[in-house]
């Protein structure tokens, strides 16, 4: 075999590969004498068969496992040979072997790691936050741990809701929206100050009479559960079933027996805080390394192969659905993996970049990774999945593609390390921190939902509703029939004309439509004597097919 390589940008290689018909014919043949000792001819033993019978009975049957095994070998020692593949293409066939003098010649299109030169990755200024742990913050972990232990009790001498009780509530919001009539229950459960409801429902239920009934004013946030309600103002009548008062432990000697964690309330205080610095050194080594890969990014311009993102993109996107726990079949898949994509570009294209940058670094300074390496970003990344590590490595064992994988991010996070090591660090408050990490969580924000529409609007105009499509396809003839009956009329006398109708723009009316809430839909439809059942894709269907526009 012999291939050539053509580079067509610093990312992407189209390789070009020959295979003389002589090893064509000596793979086919290894595969008959291979199958004539497992089949039966008249006439002739296992293992007998002449090559000639062979190919005259099973010579096409084996013909395409042999082109896939070369198809398979070449690109095997192509990936080999350009180490830092990452994806490759289809093959594209251009002859066969099949005939005297034809050759096996095929094409694919393949893409690498981009070729990046590391600078100025050392010494940099490296803000981290400084671990401290006062008795503040262990009375605080202390009391989570208490309320863990305490034993809800009915409740004596009062009759009104107060602070800390545990309600049992049954809940129907009130107002005109359709929308509402979905936010109804029963058995709803809150502790009062606890800050865990929507707005406004605490403050509503304490101080209550049980049993009572109370109307709570609501703002639902950009996080609710019905998607047509966020951003509402609405009213919730909450009907108190039953109310419970906290009965916590002693802070005492057999309050730490208890915990399993200390003999004594002060040792107990002791484990808190080597775990609260332990967490703190967690949280603050990760805040110092996302500053760092920023800086360095920001240093750093280089190619992505579109393809290969275009793959993980997908990827992240199948994932979410499963973790959603979204069942789907194929056809529906696809279609929610092509609409969320650009959901997750901005962030995982930023990982990606992150990769190449780091295993560049890596590759520069030499950093590998052994066992113990290993065994520690198994612990941390089994610490972040909130599961054993000895099971994570059980799982990693018997998957030798996530055993991979682990191995790369294992010489990832080394690197980090070494980074972080060469760096000057700069020790900042964790309120800082904090306030630096929402300010970068909602400017990622921001710019995620920025790019998301773009895609969202051209798959809606490329894909108009049905019915309006139907619409068109229908009135085309008769649209036809008037341009040519108008042609004849020109030379005719003209007449006095009412102002022309401006022609409905249905994808148009889509995309205005779409952005609407169900809510407004509904309304929208009852006003024009159209039916207000129905999903949110049938009610815009609807209105574009009536012609009605937002």
């Amino acid at each position: 075999m012999t291939f050539q390589v053509e580079q067509i940008s610093d990312v992407v290689r189209t390789a070009s590969v020959h295979i003389l018909q002589d090893t064509y014919e000596a793979g086919v043949n290894k595969a008959l004498r291979k199958l004539s000792g497992r089949v039966k001819v008249p006439g002739f033993r296992k293992g007998k068969i002449p090559m000639s019978v062979m190919k005259q009975r099973y010579g096409q049957s084996v013909q395409t496992e042999v082109l896939d095994d070369l198809l398979n070998t070449s690109i095997t020692e192509i990936v080999d040979e350009l180490k830092t593949v990452l994806f490759v293409s289809q093959p594209k066939i251009e002859s066969f072997p099949l005939g005297a003098g034809k050759d096996f010649k095929f094409s694919v299109e393949i893409e690498v790691r981009p070729p990046i030169d590391p600078v100025g990755y050392k010494g940099v200024k490296v803000d981290r936050p400084a671990i401290i742990v006062d008795d503040k913050d262990i009375d605080v972990e202390l009391e989570g741990i208490r309320r863990g232990y305490a034993k809800n009790s009915p409740i004596e001498g009062r009759k009104k809701v107060a602070k800390g009780d545990l309600v049992t509530f049954s809940f129907q919001a009130e107002g005109d929206d359709p929308e509402l009539a979905d936010f109804t229950g029963d058995n709803a459960q809150v502790r009062v100050g606890d800050g865990q409801a929507m707005k406004g429902i605490e403050e509503a239920l304490e101080g209550a009479k049980f049993g009572s009934e109370v109307v709570a004013s609501v703002l639902a946030d950009d996080k609710f559960a019905i998607e047509e309600l966020r951003g509402k103002k609405f009213d919730v009548k909450l009907k108190i079933e039953k109310a419970e008062e906290q009965v916590m432990p002693a802070l005492d000697d057999q309050f730490a027996k208890d915990t399993g964690r200390a003999e004594t309330i002060e040792e107990l205080r002791g484990v808190i805080r080597e775990s609260l610095a332990h967490r703190q050194e967690h949280d603050a080594r990760h805040f110092a390394e996302d500053g760092l890969v920023e800086h360095l990014l920001s240093k750093h311009e280089f190619e992505l192969p579109p393809r290969y993102v275009d793959q993980e993109l997908e990827a992240a996107v199948r994932q979410q659905l499963q973790q959603m726990g979204q069942k789907l079949d194929d056809e529906q898949t696809q279609m929610m993996v092509q609409m969320m994509k650009e959901t997750v570009r901005v962030e995982r294209e930023k990982q990606i970049r992150t990769e190449f940058l780091l295993l560049a670094i890596a590759d520069k300074e030499t950093i590998n990774v052994d066992n113990d390496d290993l065994k520690k970003t198994i612990e941390h990344q089994a610490a972040h999945m909130n599961v054993e590590a000895v099971r994570l490595m059980r799982f990693l064992n018997e998957n030798k593609n996530g055993l991979y994988q682990m191995m790369t991010t294992a010489r990832l996070e080394k690197t980090l390390g070494w980074l972080i090591a060469e760096s000057k660090i700069n020790d900042i408050s964790w309120e800082e921190a904090r306030t630096r990490t929402e300010k970068a969580e909602a400017a990622a924000k921001a710019e995620m939902e920025a790019q998301a529409p773009k895609a969202v609007k051209a798959e809606k105009a490329e894909k108009a509703p049905k019915a309006v499509k139907a619409e068109k396809a229908e009135k085309a003839p008769k649209a036809a029939a008037k341009a040519e009956k108008a042609e004849k009329a020109e030379d005719a006398p003209a007449k006095p004309k009412k102002a022309a109708k401006k022609a409905f723009d249905a994808v148009a009316a889509s995309e205005a439509l779409s952005a609407m809430t169900a809510a407004d839909l509904k309304e929208l439809c009852k006003a024009n004597d159209l039916k207000v059942s129905g999903k949110k894709e049938e009610l815009v269907e609807r209105l574009v097919e009536a012609e009605i526009t937002a």
